[in-house]
């Protein structure tokens, strides 16, 4: 699948890359799939998996090989 992790979740990302694939071999929550790429569920704020907003803690959100999901930080700042 298509990984997108904006702002400081890049940081989760291969060589802290915020564009990359990672290949899953079967469909299976977004949660998981967040899991075994190491980015944890709490730092992301916002979710769109193939550009539907999703909330990451809803396990009937599956995603297989063909999706894109972008997750985003909290805002901070002024």
């Amino acid at each position: 699948m298509k990984v997108h992790l904006s702002g400081e979740l890049a940081f989760y990302g291969p060589g802290k890359r915020g564009k990359f694939e990672f290949p899953i071999a079967h469909a299976m929550p977004v949660a998981e799939a967040l899991r075994l790429m190491g980015i944890p569920a709490a730092d992301v704020a916002v979710l769109a998996v193939n550009g539907v907003a999703e909330r990451v803690d809803n396990a009937a959100v599956i995603v297989t090989n063909g999706d894109v999901i972008a997750c985003y930080p909290p805002t901070s700042g002024g």
